[in-house]
């Protein structure tokens, strides 16, 4: 995972898929700063593992992996999420995500985490043939910030082959649960989509969080709790 000090703005569309082209090819303004480093500096404002996966994103020193969070999102043309947990312990290491150094990891001026993937050029387990993406197939996330009640709130992007870029506002919860690896059952945390909504003509439009309320733009979504 090579993570830089990019900064990219986040609410209007544009400059942050210019900074994900940017991020998944040509080479970056910024100084590349050391991956560990700046996951200690995130850290340092959280502690304990579910107290960062709430504050900071990330997960036992790690971003959440963009193809977890694209697995969350789920199709941009199903309106609600179909995997609606995954395992962090389990995910963050396995092959169905791979790789850790397929993706690139940004801060917006907010210092605020995302993750880029690029879906033909990075070798990962969702690689897509370039003969299938003319115009490049990639993957995006943004992290806006934790609710009063524990839900994050993302904004994800995804190009998948034709000229679009679709963008969704995707709801999520941390939960332990009582899971069973094989050998005995143990208490794990996953991360569980609570809700989505494909933003559509909205894309651009700023996100906030107030409270147990997100803003759209004019529109206000409540976070039940």
């Amino acid at each position: 995972m090579r993570i830089t000090a990019r900064r990219v703005f986040l609410p209007g569309v544009p400059p942050f898929i210019l900074a994900a082209f940017l991020c998944l090819g040509a080479p970056l303004g910024a100084t590349a700063q050391d991956t560990e480093a700046v996951v200690t500096q995130l850290l340092e404002s959280c502690g304990k593992p579910r107290t960062c996966l709430r504050d900071a994103f990330v997960y036992e020193g790690r971003a959440i992996h963009p193809l977890i969070v694209k697995a969350l999102a789920g199709l941009p043309a199903d309106a609600r999420a179909v995997v609606t947990a995954v395992d962090l312990a389990a995910a963050q290491d396995a092959n169905q995500f791979c790789c850790g150094d397929s993706f690139e990891v940004s801060l917006d001026e907010e210092g605020r985490i995302g993750a880029s993937i690029d879906l033909v050029g990075a070798a990962s387990a969702a690689q897509r043939p370039k003969e299938d993406c003319p115009e490049g197939c990639w993957f995006s996330y943004r992290f806006i910030g934790s609710t009063a009640s524990d839900a994050q709130v993302v904004v994800t992007w995804e190009k998948s082959g034709g000229s679009g870029i679709f963008s969704t506002l995707l709801f999520l919860k941390p939960r332990k649960m009582l899971i069973f690896d094989g050998e005995r059952w143990s208490t794990r945390l996953q991360l569980t989509a609570i809700g989505k909504m494909n933003l559509g003509a909205e894309a651009g439009t700023p996100v906030t969080l107030e409270g147990d309320r997100v803003r759209v733009g004019a529109r206000e979504i409540a976070i039940a709790n």
